[in-house]
């Protein structure tokens, strides 16, 4: 896979993302719903796409509008090897600036490489030869479609944050044709070669996502950390080690009450069950008993080194914790009583080729997560994931186990950009820095759906 490349990070889109609202153009758009270059382009190829490359270095750039009146900018840039052909579509960003200590913004028109629209081609630098093509046609700019020129024949990449979900799949139309096709003749070409339907953002969805997301964040504040602690259906605060009341010493030694002092104590197997308790409530009017979080849901050889290690460790406990809250989740919520392994709750996919897939109760690397949960919010919007985080043992490095566990919530915002909500043991983390904390790790995510009839225990 190409390394990100230094047109991305040197972008406006890539520099102002984190200081600017991007705002859609108002002209109309095509049925996919992104400004199209294809008109314009048919006018660019002799001065622009089959231009010797010192003819292309000289040239200005040049303003151009479609039929439905949407500008373009047509331009040039060197990248390593490549002389690349840029036709951006005009995107509206709102600039916050200071005026007489007053706060005002503006609208400021941009070309954007990467914005939805954008078409760039990739000439070799020394000969001028065509041999690959970027096309963006979501609001994140890491979702794109390639396509590489190869024996007069075109092939098709689709990339999804660095991971393909399709990989040289054959297009049946030379490449130069590319230099004119509409998004809409790309999609009719490619319907049976490229699952549109996992890169198809519908904004919109996630209103009850969102709503129990915010919700948790609220109660942050008041949520402390507490080896084992969680509650019980009866919302009392037990110790995990012996699932009986757990015994809060002040500082003096002496007993004291949890909810007189306004807070909720729990350690990340706590969090996550309460949570899926308050997704539970409303369907039956209790939490869950912890006794059906430790069903096995992974069945190890008692004589093999892993079984042997399971009966002296629970080495699977945030497996199966996980898979059996959403279990009871899923039961409740379709009014059924089905086992664990007939219930569907894992993510099991292999979206992408090239890559390690799915392990059966392992789940997936770290590194796949943003490409996975960006996926998981197009397909299946409005559900969150609980992960049963698979990492290194603490007490011995060179094994691995399920101890702790995190929820995700995935969603599009209504521009359409990919975000994720990240809560482990009461904290709130970005993707990214979920990421980055356990690299080396495996997850297995489990979806639940969420509800606006959320009623998390306060216990205050």
């Amino acid at each position: 896979m190409m390394k990100k490349t230094a047109l991305l990070k040197k972008s406006l889109f890539g520099a102002i993302a984190a200081f600017f609202t991007v705002i859609s153009a108002s002209a109309s758009y095509n049925s996919y719903g992104i400004p199209d270059s294809a008109e314009i382009r048919k006018n660019l190829i002799e001065n622009w796409f089959e231009a010797p490359v010192d003819m292309v270095r000289t040239k200005d750039n040049e303003i151009y509008k479609n039929a439905v009146n949407q500008s373009f900018q047509v331009s040039f840039q060197e990248q390593d090897n490549y002389l690349l052909v840029l036709v951006i579509p005009a995107s509206q960003i709102e600039v916050e600036y200071q005026k007489d200590q007053i706060k005002e913004s503006r609208l400021e028109q941009v070309y954007s490489p990467g914005a939805a629209g954008s078409w760039i081609l990739f000439r070799n630098g020394q000969t001028g030869q065509p041999e690959k093509l970027q096309w963006y046609f979501n609001a994140d700019s890491q979702v794109y479609l390639e396509f590489t020129a190869a024996a007069n024949k075109t092939f098709a990449d689709l990339i999804v944050y660095n991971n393909y979900i399709v990989k040289h799949t054959p297009v049946g139309v030379p490449f130069q044709r590319l230099y004119t096709s509409s998004f809409q003749e790309i999609q009719n070409w490619t319907n049976k070669s490229i699952p549109w339907y996992k890169v198809q953002v519908i904004p919109g969805q996630y209103r009850e996502l969102l709503q129990t997301a915010y919700t948790v964040r609220k109660y942050l504040p008041k949520i402390q950390i507490l080896d084992k602690g969680y509650y019980n259906e009866d919302g009392v605060l037990c110790n995990r080690s012996n699932d009986k009341p757990y015994i809060l010493l002040n500082e003096d030694l002496e007993p004291y009450s949890a909810e007189k002092a306004g807070i909720l104590q729990v350690d990340s197997a706590g969090f996550i069950k309460w949570i899926a308790d308050g997704l539970i409530f409303p369907y039956t009017g209790s939490y869950t008993t912890a006794d059906s979080l430790y069903n096995p849901t992974v069945e190890y050889n008692p004589l093999g080194k892993t079984g042997i290690k399971n009966q002296q460790y629970d080495i699977a406990f945030s497996l199966n914790w996980t898979r059996n809250l959403a279990l009871q989740a899923w039961n409740v919520r379709n009014r059924k009583q089905v086992k664990y392994e007939d219930s569907g709750i894992d993510v099991n996919y292999n979206h992408f080729t090239k890559v390690s897939p799915y392990i059966k109760d392992t789940g997936y690397k770290v590194q796949l997560l943003k490409s996975i949960l960006y996926i998981q919010a197009v397909i299946e919007p409005g559900y969150a994931y609980f992960g049963a985080i698979k990492e290194y043992s603490v007490t011995k490095p060179e094994e691995f186990v399920f101890n702790n566990q995190v929820v995700f919530f995935p969603y599009f915002d209504d521009n359409g950009h990919f975000d994720c909500l990240v809560f482990e043991a009461g904290q709130e983390m970005t993707l990214d820095g979920f990421i980055s904390k356990y690299r080396n790790s495996f997850v297995n995510l489990v979806r639940i759906k969420t509800s606006e009839d959320f009623y998390p225990l306060e216990n205050f």
